[in-house]
C-alpha cells in the first residue's frame, strides 16, 4: 500500500517498503464505517424503531518510521498541519479522500528513524475514484482514419450515454455544456433525460458560441462562464435532483432544442465508496 497526501504546501508519500523515506507499520480506518443510529421505543410495541441512520465523521489512524530524519518529520508535520487530500494506491485501485484535519505525534529520535503517529479526520466519510472519469452526453465523433475510403461518412452525433455505478452511494455528477448558438432560431432549451428512472431535466435558456455552462448537482448550482448563476432558468417541473445515478445506473438522452444549436455536453463523476481495503 501507498499513501500520498497533498495541499498547496507540497506533497508527501509514504508506503511499505521500498525507498520511501516514510514506512507505514499500522493503518486502521479504511473499511466500512459503523451506522450510528437514532432509535424510540415506547410502552404500545415491543423492541424499538430507528428513526435515524447515518454514516458519521471517519478517523483514519497511520502509524510508523520516518528514515529521512528529523527534516522530513518536520515536512510531514507542516504538510499536514492543514486540510489535504489523500490518495491510497491498492494493488488494483486507486482512491482518495478529503482529510480536513490532522492530530499528529513524534517519538524521540533513534540514530535511524523517527516514530510518527497520525490521527486523521474525514469530515466526507467515503472515498472517490482517484480519477473523475469523464463521459460525452451530446458530442460529435470524427469518423475520418487514415483507413477512411470515400463516399464515407466524417463524423456521427452522439447525444445519448448509459452509466453503471461501481460504488457504494448514489452519485451527483458535474455536466458541462459548451454552448452553440443557432442564429436562425430566438428560443431555445437544453433537455437531459434519464432513460432509467424517466426523470428529465430542462434548462430553459440559449447559451452563446463557446459559452460555458456547469451543472453542479453536488453544490446545488448552475453557473455560465458569461453571466453567472442560472439556477432561475430551470423549468418548473425539473429538480437538480433528476440528474442524480444510482443503483440501477443510468441512460441520459441530451437534446439541444431550437436556437441552443449544435451543443457538446459531458458528465463527470466520481464513484463514491464505504471502504478502501487493500
Amino acid at each position: 500500500m501507498r499513501l500520498k497526501f497533498e495541499n498547496n504546501l507540497g506533497t508527501i508519500e509514504m508506503s511499505g517498503g521500498g525507498d520511501d523515506l516514510i514506512r507505514i507499520t499500522s493503518i486502521g480506518g479504511l473499511g466500512v464505517p459503523a451506522y450510528e443510529r437514532r432509535t424510540y421505543a415506547s410502552y404500545d410495541f415491543d423492541g424499538a424503531v430507528e428513526s435515524m441512520r447515518r454514516v458519521s465523521v471517519r478517523t483514519i489512524t497511520v502509524g510508523g518510521d520516518i528514515t529521512g530524519g528529523i527534516s522530513e518529520a518536520v515536512r510531514l508535520t507542516k504538510i499536514l498541519s492543514r486540510p489535504c487530500k489523500m490518495t491510497i494506491y491498492g494493488s488494483d485501485f486507486e482512491r482518495e479522500i478529503n482529510v480536513a484535519a490532522c492530530e499528529s505525534q513524534l517519538g524521540e529520535k533513534n540514530k535511524s528513524f523517527v516514530k510518527f503517529a497520525l490521527s486523521l479526520t474525514c469530515d466526507d466519510p467515503y472515498f472517490y475514484d482517484s480519477v473523475p472519469i469523464e463521459v460525452g452526453l451530446y458530442i460529435r465523433k470524427k469518423l475520418i482514419s487514415s483507413e477512411t475510403t470515400l463516399p464515407a461518412m466524417f463524423s456521427q452525433r452522439t447525444n445519448s450515454a448509459s452509466i453503471n455505478i461501481r460504488g457504494d452511494r448514489d452519485i451527483e455528477p458535474i455536466i458541462t455544456i459548451l454552448g452553440k448558438r443557432n442564429p436562425d432560431e430566438t428560443e431555445g432549451k437544453i433537455v437531459i433525460e434519464n432513460k432509467v428512472t424517466g426523470a428529465v431535466f430542462s434548462l430553459l435558456y440559449v447559451p452563446e458560441n463557446d459559452e460555458i455552462i456547469t451543472i453542479d448537482v453536488s453544490k446545488r448550482t448552475i453557473i455560465s462562464d458569461r453571466i453567472g448563476n442560472l439556477i432561475n432558468y430551470i423549468s418548473d417541473d425539473s429538480f437538480l435532483s433528476d440528474l442524480v445515478i444510482g443503483d440501477e445506473g443510468a441512460e441520459f438522452i441530451t437534446t439541444g432544442y431550437g436556437a441552443t444549436g449544435d451543443i457538446s455536453a459531458y458528465i463527470i463523476y466520481q464513484n463514491k465508496y464505504l471502504e478502501a481495503i487493500v
